[in-house]
């Protein structure tokens, strides 16, 4: 009778060893209560530099991209990305704009945000937009978030209207407009050129112009034969802990 009781009591002792197991198990991840390290965003280049880095406006489109230095936790799990209206009286709150799991992002050596919410856009009559500050925190396995970033400041400013590049003698002439209402706002424009390579662009020539009139500069030579892209950065003025800007591109084929 003692064998035949231990038979039928065997597997209540299996399922409360496993519950003890489990228990175990949860216990352990609670007691990881080490947050990761705050991110940092990475450093903005110069407005002039060849390559830029940093946060900065886009060619695509009214919109922000910022990008930061990966975390080094072997349990880390994301990031959580936060803004708040600098410049909105009504509206002074910082926002959680997103939410992003490693394996939700597209590169994990540079990990980056693209904000294209379309309060980010300056007036489309006066040109006039307010800045953002971006936060950023991240978290790990356990769920422990880590304390936020030194914030980064961008606003927004209206695009340039670009003209499609000019073959003139043995020159390129580069052409573009702007809003008389926004000028107020801007310093000076910086033009870019890349060529097209291995999928991408690569830059290749940059020039600093303070002038409103004209608004043209002159490549002083006709590029090799292949694609190209002309750029130019509107660099608004102010302080550059506040930076603001705009940018507008172009294709073209050189034959």
């Amino acid at each position: 009778m003692k064998s035949h009781s231990l038979y039928h009591a065997f597997p209540v002792l299996m399922m409360l060893a496993a519950l003890a197991l489990s228990g175990c198990g949860r216990e352990e991840i609670a007691a990881d209560l080490d947050p990761p390290a705050a991110p940092h965003f990475v450093p903005r280049s110069a407005d002039t530099a060849l390559v830029e880095q940093g946060v900065d406006a886009v060619p695509e489109g009214d919109w922000i991209h910022l990008v930061w230095e990966p975390g080094p936790e072997p349990d880390l799990e994301g990031y959580r990305l936060y803004r708040r209206a600098v410049d909105d009286t009504a509206d002074i709150e910082m926002h959680l704009i997103a939410d992003l799991p490693l394996a939700e992002l597209p590169d994990l050596n540079q990990p980056g945000y693209l904000d294209n919410d379309p309060a980010l856009a300056p007036h489309s009559q006066t040109g006039i937009t307010g800045g953002f500050r971006y936060f950023i925190g991240a978290y790990d396995e356990a769920g422990n978030e880590s304390g936020l970033t030194d914030s980064i400041y961008y606003r927004l400013l209206p695009k340039p209207s670009l003209t499609q590049p000019v073959q003139q003698d043995s020159a390129l002439v580069l052409s573009w407009s702007y809003s008389l209402a926004a000028a107020f706002q801007v310093d000076y424009f910086v033009v870019r050129l890349f060529r097209a390579e291995g999928g991408g662009w690569t830059p290749f020539w940059t020039l600093k112009y303070n002038l409103f009139n004209p608004l043209q500069v002159i490549y002083p030579e006709i590029p090799d034969p292949g694609q190209y892209l002309f750029q130019v950065d509107v660099v608004g003025a102010g302080s550059s802990a506040e930076p603001a800007g705009s940018e507008a591109a172009l294709e073209f084929m050189v034959l």
